[in-house]
This record gives structure tokens, sequence and C-alpha cells, in this order.
């Protein structure tokens, strides 16, 4: 069987699975040679195969897997977990590897993933933030995480020394109002504290959205976003996120955040992304110029979610120094 050549990083840091076969290796080859007058085949092996049969050694090594789920919140269904994580994205599957058959949630899975039951062996997920509306839900693909040994899950492919966030670009896709909401701020919260040392593995992927986007994403990961879908290569990581965080509407709990990020930070990461020098609101009596004002559009809507005080919105405004336009364009024609 070919083995696959890992994809790592400079700072990528051995197991001790690893450190220890090569002094067992070298000492088995030189028995061997004075036995039988043959070296360990591995020593005569080219420096690329050579590689690649000792990072095998190391794969061998599955440590204790580490899992922490929350399915009791109200948005999103959310695992972490670190050891040996095997993603095959053709198959919609995670595997969590365990160095004994028989392992179950109940041995691995924290106290909040009160939903799985404590000896199953697998649970699906929806990786998308809009866990409680039905209707968009249906259309979300799911993955499916399982607590495998080496025997029941597929061999690596492709080894990744950073960690993995698993989710879904599908739902209300293509809505600003929903590509922040539902993606662009929850993947802030979920991978921020990673400091772009992160590969997003993307169920539903639609590409014109990254390109929408891409300075946004470039922000939040150096790596690639893999189209799930469309990869039937097996993907091994030591540390995976299925799901994103998700608080509130277009809102951030710095509380629940990892390094309590906060929605200032959203603002400065925005900022950053898109080299906007401003730092602070305007002020109006500072930007009236030749008698200008700053002008403000409020963008109108007849139907759902429309302003029931627009006179009055607009009077503030135009107290405060604004120039203000109320415009209905956001709405469909009249019949």
């Amino acid at each position: 069987m070919k083995v696959p050549l890992p994809v790592r990083s400079k700072s990528f840091k051995k197991s001790r699975g690893a450190s220890c076969s090569l002094p067992l290796l070298l000492l088995i080859g030189a028995v061997q040679f004075l036995v039988i007058g043959k070296p360990f085949p591995s020593l005569l092996m080219d420096s690329s195969r050579r590689r690649a049969f000792f990072n095998l050694a190391e794969e061998e090594f599955i440590p204790e897997p580490q899992v922490s789920c929350d399915f009791n919140d109200t948005r999103s269904d959310y695992c972490e977990m670190a050891g040996a994580i095997r993603i095959r994205g053709s198959t919609s599957e995670v595997f969590v590897m365990t160095p004994r058959r028989g392992t179950t949630a109940g041995d691995v899975v924290g106290a909040n993933a009160t939903w799985i039951a404590a000896n199953a062996t697998s649970w699906k997920m929806q990786p998308y933030t809009r866990k409680g509306e039905a209707r968009i839900m249906n259309g979300i693909t799911a993955v499916t995480v399982r607590l495998a040994d080496a025997d029941e899950a597929p061999a690596c492919e492709v080894m990744h020394d950073v960690p993995a966030v698993v989710y879904s670009n599908g739902g209300y896709c293509g809505n600003y109002y929903h590509d922040f909401n539902d993606n662009i701020i929850p993947l802030f919260i979920t991978t921020r504290h990673l400091g772009g040392e992160v590969q997003l593995l993307v169920k539903q992927k639609q590409a014109w959205w990254f390109g929408k986007y891409g300075e946004i994403v470039g922000g939040l990961t150096r790596h690639e976003a893999l189209d799930l879908d469309g990869d039937a290569r097996v993907h091994c990581y030591r540390r995976a996120f299925v799901g994103l965080r998700s608080h509130k509407d277009l809102s951030i709990d710095p509380r629940r955040a990892p390094n309590n990020v906060s929605m200032v930070d959203f603002k400065r990461f925005l900022m950053w992304r898109y080299a906007l020098p401003r730092e602070h609101a305007i002020r109006t009596d500072d930007e009236v110029v030749g008698g200008r004002r700053p002008r403000l559009l409020i963008i109108t809507r007849r139907s759902r979610r429309r302003f029931m005080n627009l006179e009055d919105i607009v009077a503030a405004a135009e107290e405060l120094g604004f120039e203000v336009t109320a415009s209905d364009l956001m709405s469909p024609p009249k019949k």
C-alpha cells in the first residue's frame, strides 16, 4: 500500500510515539545486520520513502481522545475533539480514533452532551447555526461523528498539523444579514483565537461566497478552505471542531467566547481586513465642511422587519446633523 506523504508546517513537533520509533528501528536494523548480514530495509530507503515510513509509525500511535460537546445551546450543536481525528468528506464522517475497540460516548464526551446516549459509538450533527429552524435545517447535510479504532476507520491520506473546523455553508447563504449572522460572526468566534492556523472543511461550499468574503476568510485562516463534498480523500488532524459557536443575533457574548473576544474585537478585525482608517465613530460637528453634512441612507422595507417609526428615526438623525435619505429599494415592487 502506498503510504501518503503528510502535509506539515515547519513548526510541527513529532509525538512521543514517533520519537521513540527511530531508536527502536535502528536497534532492530543493527541486530538484523549482525544476524543475517542485511540491514533493516527502511535504512536503504530514499529520503522521501523514509519520511513516509516514519510518519506511518507516528500515525499508528493513537492517544486517548478528548471530546467535549454542547447540544444544549439553542442556536447550534458544537463539538471539540483532540487526539487522532480522521475526516472523510465524501461520506460526511468524522472518525475520532480510540486506542481500543468498544469505546463509547460515555467514556469520552463532556457533560453537556446530554443529547448523546452514553453507550453510543456515533452521533449525527448538522453544523449550521439555525438549529431551531426546521425548514432550513432540513437542507443542511448531517455529519456523523464516529468513535473508531484503527481497524474500523479509513487510513490517512493527507495529514495536517493545524486544527480543522467542519461546518456548512448552506442555509441562508447569500443574504447579507445571514452571511454575517450565521456564518461570519460564528466563524470569528470559533476560529479567531487560533491566529489563522486552522483549516475550514466546508460542507455545501459555495465558491462564490468565499470569493465575495475572501478578505474576511483570509483573516481567519492561512490555509485553503476545503470543499468536503468534492474531496474523497481522508484528512487527518490532531484537533477538530464540528459546528460553529453562535451566541445571539449579530452579537458576541465575551463570557462564552474563546479569549473573551467581543463585537468590539470583531469591528477591529473588519477594519483591519478592509483597511478602514477610522477607529472611532464620526462626530457630526467635525464633519461639516463647507456647509456639507454627513449623509445617512436608511433602507426601509414594506414587509417583515420594517421600521414602525421611520419619521422619528429620520427626525432624530437630522437633529444630530445628518443629511438623511430614506429608500425602499430593497422592497418588492407594488402590484
